[in-house]
């Protein structure tokens, strides 16, 4: 086989950062959501972007903020053929806001419209239509983001059958989350899923496995795998 190594005429430009706000939608909460906001900047003026993405930062589902992987984020609006608005945020995780309060979606849901409202509802794409709408995730960032995706598509098929049983006294239920959530302000149209922890309750029980030294025999781990050390595991988990 022959392979041709193809040049490739990538540029990088310059990139604006800002920081703003936007408020919880949730009833009584005064929280404000930290966004931090990367524009290219580009030298022409009939410059386009070719979309807006949410980038949800990784942090085994405690840590991490807007601040967290800049060099991601910067690439990604910096880069000529890529052309990217990326909005990161410090939304509410970890011990502050647990998984199973509902804070943390809402929270991630707030930001989704925060994008549509700023950028999407306000910029045109390349061929005159409203700019689309993405989301990256990195590590529990892209659980995080596939969630997201699910919830649209639970959304969706909630609305259909609604649609279709609208005579019928059958009725659906919305996805069942501790916050309830109706729908979506924003159709998300693509999702980058960067190594994502797909399946924190597998990972919980490697942890656990991985703590008490059983992880290679419970078929955590190959024979030439190294399992996390006790020390580690136990932070994580």
């Amino acid at each position: 086989a022959t392979f041709v190594k193809r040049k490739q005429n990538y540029t990088f430009q310059d990139v604006q950062i800002v920081e703003t706000i936007t408020p919880s939608s949730i009833e009584g909460d005064s929280f404000q959501i930290p966004l931090k906001i990367y524009r290219p900047k580009p030298k022409q003026q009939d410059y386009t972007p070719r979309a807006v993405v949410f980038f949800i930062h990784g942090g085994i589902f405690a840590q991490g903020d807007r601040h967290s992987h800049p060099s991601i984020a910067t690439a990604l609006a910096s880069h000529s053929e890529i052309n990217l608005i990326v909005v990161t945020a410090s939304f509410r995780n970890g011990k502050v806001a647990t998984w199973k309060s509902g804070v943390c979606l809402r929270d991630l849901v707030d930001v989704c419209d925060f994008c549509r409202r700023e950028f999407c509802d306000k910029l045109s794409s390349e061929n005159g239509g409203s700019l689309p709408f993405g989301l990256v995730g990195s590590s529990s960032g892209g659980f995080f983001a596939l969630t997201l995706c699910r919830l649209q598509s639970q959304l969706q098929s909630q609305a259909q059958l609604d649609q279709t049983n609208e005579n019928s006294e059958k009725k659906t239920q919305p996805p069942s989350f501790p916050i309830p959530i109706q729908t979506l302000p924003v159709k998300i149209q693509f999702c980058i899923a960067i190594t994502p922890v797909a399946n924190p309750h597998h990972r919980a029980s490697y942890l656990r496995s991985s703590i008490s030294g059983s992880a290679r025999s419970d078929q955590f781990v190959t024979s030439y795998q190294q399992p996390h050390d006790p020390e580690r595991s136990q932070f994580i988990l």
